[in-house]
Order: C-alpha cells, then sequence, then structure tokens
C-alpha cells in the first residue's frame, strides 16, 4: 500500500509540474519526460509500466521527479573506478536491455528500434567495457573516456560493437578518448564494428591494441577531422574490410606487430577504383587530406597495405618503413614497405615522405600500375637506406637468395605529372622499377639518386648494379624533367631489358661509377642502357659516364630529332647493331674512346651531328668493319673530331677536313648561302683525337672563335645561333678502302 502513495504521489507531481520521472534499476537510470509518458499502468501490485517498458517494482532501487532535461534517443553511460552508472531516455527505453557487471556494459537493441541512438560515454575506468549489438545505425559520442579493459567479461574490447549497420565513433570538441583492451582476451581488436566504421570529431582518440589489432571493422573505416593515435598493438594498428578512407584530421600509428593499415576484400576480388565508394567491396584505401604518420616496425611489415587500389588525393603522409625482411621462405621473402597494393597506386595530389631503413624495403610496392597522375598536384619523396639481403656465397638457385632495396616498384609505372624524388642508398639498390612490366614518363618533375655498389645474385649467376630507372619491359619518356644520378660500382642511370624511346621532355643522366666485379661476375657503370632497341625522336637528353659507354643499346639504335648530349671515358654512344641518325642534333664525347660507335653499320643521313675521340686508333665515327659494315655519310652536317672510320661511303655532299683547331675553342658549322647550321664548342680532352673533319650536303664553311647567343644545347657545348668569327681553311677528306684519309683506321668494331 505504501508503493502505491509513492506512485500516486510521484504521478500527481509529474502530471502537475511537467517534470521528468527517473526510475533507477541497479545502476541504469530510465529517464521519462512527462510531455510522453501518456498513461502509465500499474499492475497486479507488481509491474509498472512506462511508455510500453515495464518494470518489476521489487527491481526498482528508486524513483523521482526532477526538472532535468532529457534528450530523445541518447544513452549515457558514466564510468567511475570499477563501476559505471547507465542513463536512457525515456522514449527508446522498452528497445534497450542492459546487462551489468562492475564497470562492463552490454547493452542489446531490439530490432524494433526504429531510430538512431546515440551512446555518450565519459569517465575513467580501470577494469570495463561497452558492447552493444543490435540492427540499426547507431552513434558513440566519446566525452573524455579513460576505459581499460583487463577482464574479458563480455568480449575483451574496450568497445565493442556487434552491429553490422554503420557505426559512428565521436570524439567530443577539445576532449582526450584512451581505450585500452584485454591483453588475455580473444577479442579481434581493442575497438572493434562488425558494421561500417565512422571515425570523427574534433576530439583526441587513443587507442591500445593489447591482444590484436587497435582497431578493426568488418566493414570500411573512414577518419574524418579526428584526432586519432594507436599507440600500440599486438597485429595490425587498423584493419578493415571493403575499403579504408583518411578525409582529414590527424592519424598517427606506431608500436604494432604488424602492418599499421591494413585493408582486406570482404569478397575473393576487387572491383577497384571507386570514386564515390558506392561498391564498398574493393579493398581499396583512399587518402583525401589530414595527416598521417605511421611507422611500421616488424618485420616485413608495410606502413599501408591494400588488398585492392590505393589512391592519395590531398593530405601529408609520412611513412617510416623500418621492418626487418622475413626470410622465413628465402626463395619467396617478405619485406617491409611504406605502400603495398595488390591492385593499383595512383596519386592526384597531396605531399607524401617515404622512409625505409629495413634490409631490402620498397617506398611503395605494387602488383598493377603506379600512376602519378597528369592532374597531380602534389609530391612524392622516397628514402630508401634498406640495405641489400642476399646469399653471400650461394652457387645454385636451390641455395641463394637475392633480394635489393628498391624506391618505386610496381607491375608497370606511369609518372604523368607531380613531383617525384627518390634516392636508394643499398647495393643493387633502384629507384624505380617496372618489374616484368613497362615504364612511361609523360609530365613531372622526375629526380632519382641510387648511390649503392653492385652485388652478385647467385641464384641468377649475375651481377647486378644499382639503377635508377629499372624496366623489365619497356620505358618511353615523351614529356617531364627527369634527373637520374648513379654513383656506386656497376650502376646505372636507366637500364631497359625492353625498347627505350624518348619522343620529349628533359632528360639528364650522370653514372660516376666504376665497373663492378667479384669472382666471374662483373657488370659496368652506364648512364643509359636498354637490352632492346633504342629511338630518340625529341627531347632533350644529357647523359654522362665516368668509366663506361654513356649511351648504350645492345640492339640498334636510331635518332630522328631532338638534342642529345653524351660525354664518357668510353664510347659516348655505342649500338651493338645499326646506327642511324636522320634528325636532331647530337654529340657524342669520348675521352677514351670512340664518340660514336656501331657495332653494325652506321649511318648519318640528316641532323647535326658532332663526335669526338681518343687518339688513333679510336675515331669519331667508328663502324664494325672487321664484320663487313661500314659507316655511311649521306645528309645532315656532321663534325668528327678524331676521324671517320676507314672505308666511308660520302653520298649526297662533301668531307672536308680542317688545317688546324684550337681545343676549347668555339666553331660554327655555316652552309654556303651563310646559314649556321650549329656551333659547338670543342672540348679540351688531353687525348682528343685529330683531324677535324667536316660533313655537309652543301659548301661547308668552318669558323672559329664565333660569338652570339641563342638557345642552347649539348648540355651549353653547343648553340643555334652564332656569328663572326674566322673562316678555317679547309681540305677534300677521302677515306678510302684500305686505310682512309687522316684518322682513318682498321676500324675495331667498338669495343
Amino acid at each position: 500500500m505504501k508503493k502505491m502513495h509513492v506512485l500516486l504521489a510521484l504521478f500527481l507531481t509529474l502530471a502537475a509540474e511537467a517534470q521528468t520521472l527517473s526510475v533507477t534499476v541497479g545502476n541504469v537510470t530510465y529517464q521519462f519526460p512527462a510531455s510522453q509518458t501518456g498513461d502509465m499502468i500499474y499492475a497486479d501490485g507488481a509491474m509498472l509500466t512506462i511508455m510500453d517498458k515495464v518494470f518489476s517494482l521489487s527491481e526498482i532501487a528508486s524513483m523521482k521527479v526532477d526538472d532535468s532535461i532529457v534528450a530523445d534517443n541518447t544513452v549515457n553511460v558514466s564510468y567511475s573506478g570499477t563501476s559505471a552508472s547507465v542513463t536512457i531516455s525515456g522514449n527508446v527505453a522498452q528497445y534497450l536491455t542492459v546487462s551489468q557487471s562492475g564497470a562492463h556494459v552490454s547493452i542489446s537493441q531490439s530490432d524494433n528500434v526504429a531510430e538512431e541512438i546515440t551512446y555518450v560515454l565519459s569517465g575513467t575506468s580501470t577494469d570495463g567495457e561497452f558492447s552493444i549489438s543490435g540492427s540499426w545505425k547507431t552513434t558513440i559520442e566519446l566525452n573524455g573516456l579513460n576505459l581499460t579493459n583487463k577482464t574479458p567479461v563480455y568480449s575483451g574490447s574496450a568497445i565493442n560493437i556487434a552491429n553490422s549497420k554503420r557505426i559512428q565513433i565521436v570524439a567530443r570538441k577539445d576532449t582526450e578518448n584512451t581505450l585500452s583492451d584485454c591483453a588475455s582476451g580473444s577479442q579481434k581488436a581493442c575497438l572493434y564494428a562488425k558494421g561500417q566504421l565512422q571515425l570523427q570529431g574534433n576530439g583526441t582518440l587513443n587507442v591500445v591494441g593489447n591482444a590484436k589489432h587497435g582497431i578493426k571493422s568488418a566493414s570500411y573505416v573512414s577518419i574524418k577531422n579526428l584526432t586519432l593515435n594507436i599507440t600500440s598493438a599486438a597485429s595490425d594498428g587498423i584493419n578493415c574490410e571493403e575499403y579504408m578512407q583518411m578525409k582529414s584530421g590527424t592519424l598517427t600509428i606506431g608500436n604494432v606487430g604488424d602492418d599499421c593499415i591494413q585493408c582486406d576484400l570482404g569478397s575473393t576480388s576487387s572491383t577497384g577504383e571507386t570514386i564515390d565508394h558506392e561498391d564498398e567491396d574493393t579493398g581499396n584505401v583512399y587518402f583525401e587530406g589530414g595527416t598521417l604518420n605511421v611507422a611500421a616496425t616488424a618485420a616485413a611489415a608495410k606502413c599501408v597495405k591494400a588488398a585492392g587500389d590505393i589512391r592519395v588525393s590531398d593530405g601529408t603522409l609520412v611513412l617510416y618503413a623500418m621492418g626487418a625482411i622475413d626470410l622465413t621462405d628465402p626463395t619467396d621473402a617478405s619485406t617491409t614497405a611504406g605502400f603495398k597494393a595488390d591492385g593499383n597506386f595512383v596519386q592526384h595530389g597531396g605531399n607524401v615522405y617515404i622512409y625505409v631503413t629495413g634490409n631490402a624495403g620498397r617506398g611503395i610496392t605494387v602488383d598493377g600500375t603506379l600512376t602519378t597522375a597528369a592532374d597531380n598536384t602534389g609530391s612524392l619523396y622516397v628514402e630508401n637506406k634498406g640495405a641489400i639481403s642476399s646469399s653471400s656465397s650461394g652457387t645454385s638457385s636451390s641455395s641463394a637468395y637475392f633480394y635489393t632495396a628498391q624506391g618505386l616498384k610496381a607491375g608497370n609505372v606511369q609518372l604523368n605529372g607531380g613531383t617525384v624524388e627518390v634516392v636508394t642508398t643499398g647495393a643493387a639498390s633502384k629507384g624505380i622499377k617496372a618489374d616484368e612490366g613497362n615504364m612511361s614518363i609523360a609530365g613531372g618533375s622526375i629526380t632519382v639518386s641510387v648511390q649503392g655498389t653492385g652485388a652478385v645474385n647467385y641464384s641468377k649467376k649475375d651481377a647486378k648494379g644499382c639503377a635508377a630507372l629499372n624496366a623489365d619491359g619497356n620505358l618511353l619518356i615523351s614529356g617531364g624533367v627527369v634527373t637520374l644520378k648513379s654513383t656506386g660500382s656497376g650502376g646505372k642511370c636507366i637500364n631497359v631489358d625492353g625498347t627505350l624511346t624518348i619522343e620529349d621532355g628533359t632528360l639528364s643522366a650522370i653514372a660516376t661509377g666504376s665497373r663492378f666485379s667479384s669472382g666471374s661476375y662483373s657488370t659496368s657503370a652506364k648512364a643509359v642502357k636498354c637490352a632492346g632497341a633504342m629511338l630518340i625522336s625529341g627531347g632533350s637528353v644529357v647523359a654522362s659516364a665516368s668509366s663506361h659507354e654513356a649511351i648504350e643499346s645492345k640492339s640498334t639504335l636510331d635518332i630522328t630529332g631532338g638534342y642529345v648530349y653524351a660525354n664518357s671515358s668510353d664510347d659516348a654512344i655505342n649500338s651493338a647493331s645499326h646506327m642511324t641518325i636522320s634528325g636532331g642534333y647530337v654529340m657524342g664525347n669520348s675521352t677514351g674512346n670512340d664518340g660514336l660507335d656501331a657495332n653494325g653499320n652506321l649511318y648519318i643521313k640528316g641532323g647535326n651531328v658532332v663526335a669526338v675521340s681518343a687518339r688513333s686508333p679510336e675515331v669519331a665515327l667508328d663502324a664494325n668493319t672487321e664484320k663487313g659494315y661500314a659507316l655511311y655519310l649521306s645528309g645532315g652536317n656532321v663534325m668528327a673530331i678524331g676521324g671517320l672510320e676507314r672505308g666511308a661511303t660520302i653520298s649526297n655532299g662533301t668531307a672536308y677536313q680542317a688545317s688546324s683547331y684550337s681545343k676549347g675553342a668555339w666553331y660554327g658549322l655555316f652552309s654556303g648561302d651563310g646559314s649556321l647550321a650549329f656551333a659547338v664548342k670543342v672540348p679540351s680532352n688531353s687525348s682528343m683525337g685529330t683531324p677535324m673533319v667536316v660533313y655537309t650536303t652543301g659548301t661547308a664553311v668552318l669558323k672559329s672563335g664565333v660569338t652570339g647567343s641563342g638557345t642552347s644545347f649539348w648540355s651549353e657545348n653547343g648553340y643555334s645561333n652564332c656569328s663572326g668569327g674566322s673562316t678555317v681553311t679547309l681540305s677534300s677528306y677521302s677515306s678510302g678502302s684500305s686505310g682512309g684519309g687522316p684518322g682513318g683506321h682498321g676500324g675495331h668494331g667498338g669495343w
């Protein structure tokens, strides 16, 4: 009878003052606004129903009426030590079932709930958790929460969301929140969501994953505005499926046992990159803004790993790949990397900085195509100091392994825009590598420096040097500014297994290394080398090699346009087969061998050519006469310092020999009508050959001491606009079949 009087008094007060009725059961308080309660049913002297929420009077600890304000669709969970209090708004009370053990709180949402509920978590607990299940979109707001789970009562996670719908985790503005899970639990993550996980807010969230991942979603993960710090994790920092998207905010991940970020596939194959993320089963990772700072320190760990594509369109991304190589299976080792994509990688913007120190690590490794887009406004910087990892005494493919550091590695590489800079220092390292595919450069600024020495690949019984650009297939340069440098023994600026084509752009390639030799294995340092044919039709090419060929094709070499300058102590420009020049401006300067050397026929059909060789028996223009090949001059303008290959065939013009020339002086070759073909500064090589031979299709006029200005080329050793000067005496030059004219020789065919 006493409870009846108390209830009657509360009901009268609630109706009269239009306040809030709070009903407490254990540590859970249900708040019912007077404006919503309507009829409250008291039945059988034991049951009370308020807004369809049924209470047993025996469970009610207290009931009171006050003037508190209740926000609909909200649940507040306040942690304090080893306990927690839960406050539920009356309009959703009937849909929620709360289970609680100390500070371990589990809430089950009925499938009948028709609206999204917001859960606000606050306070501190040294042994608690928050678990929720249901089938409706949910928001969880963190309002100064410090939650550690030491006992896996429900899940072992700090926050566990068994809900396959969209879940928002919001760190309220200017709050700091920390989550830590149970080290002895079997949970998947410190923060786990079965559904789509949206991490956002203008506060800070710190996560410690003691058992496995820091954050895990069985669907996608997106980050916006939030400052998210995953300070440690036993496995991945963030692990998700479908895709991951970072829109803004700051994400910092370190001290993790595996990858910093890993995005898996929800099915068997990726659908590829999507713009609006409508198809969520991609395995893609998108960086669209914000700041990323991650460090992968575990063996073979990746900073960002995607089963699909990786796209960077904005933001500042700093990645440290520091993990050791995993040689559990030496025939298929796993290495650390900044980005690893099973699909493609594309950059449209943003600034990416990748620092690699793990042995044989990669800055970016992509199974598909790595692309810097034509609209790319960003930059990509990779510094790789990872040392080589190889068997030093292996002699057979079964026992030997060989893995080297690589800046950018992909099946195919397409550099179309933006700024790319790669620096590698490991032995036999590669700056940018197209692995079993092709490489193309159409725009942007590309700078690559490789500094390691050569090494022996015992598994392939071959010596390998560094390479700034290395393509297993073909390489096409059609634009951009490309600056390459190789300083180690046996290193190359460009090393192409297929065809090298240069159509436009600006290329500078400098190789300062010497020959690498170890036992019966050796490899030479060269600026530009391709195993297939080489075609240059435009652009500007400057190539310099200290010890070996500056430009070398192991097949044919054709130059039809552009500006080409090659400088070397060996052959400046060399081809293993025929060499043809029919256009452009070409200068080959050798201080110890031939200027231009073809191991087949050497054809000059047009263009403007300057070739400088060392003294006899070297010649400026050399063809492989020992094998029955010859030099053919049939067009263009030629200045050959060091003479011509013997037995040269000269047609459609006349060859002349200068009476003398001066080293370091400027000379201009004028046609009969006084127009300038080109002007060149004669090198000052101490071993420079004689004589100076000129060939033109008209009447040649050679002048020394020319002056003027205009477009410079040949590394500023040539000009297209000069005037003045003193006429040089020319005499007819003849290259016979037996000995030829002055400077002719037996022809060594290109050493």
